[in-house]
């Protein structure tokens, strides 16, 4: 492979019971998903559906994206990094006695 992806994938059953009429049967619809990703770009994504405004009754997918270097800058400290910062600073709160 080109490239080294690390993801989770978490697909939602189906409710038991659909509160949006014209679907009767609940698994007609798509699933919701929750997509962890580990690495290269930290973040998750969740795909889930939403009623769009007005009439007739629809359903409408949506992605919702967070990605730790949009939020937190380029740089993110590794797991090393992290563990000499908090030796340096005193932080014992990720160490076992």
């Amino acid at each position: 492979m080109p490239k080294r992806v690390s993801k989770i994938a978490i697909i939602f059953k189906c409710p038991p019971i659909s509160v949006f009429s014209p679907f009767e049967s609940s698994c007609a619809i798509e699933s919701n998903v929750l997509v962890i990703t580990i690495q290269p770009d930290e973040g998750f994504d969740i795909h889930f559906h939403v009623k769009a405004q007005g009439q007739p009754l629809r359903l409408t997918s949506q992605k919702l994206s967070f990605k730790y270097g949009d939020v937190f800058g380029p740089h993110i400290h590794s797991a090393y990094e992290t563990l000499i910062l908090d030796i340096i600073t005193g932080d014992q709160t990720l160490f076992v006695r």
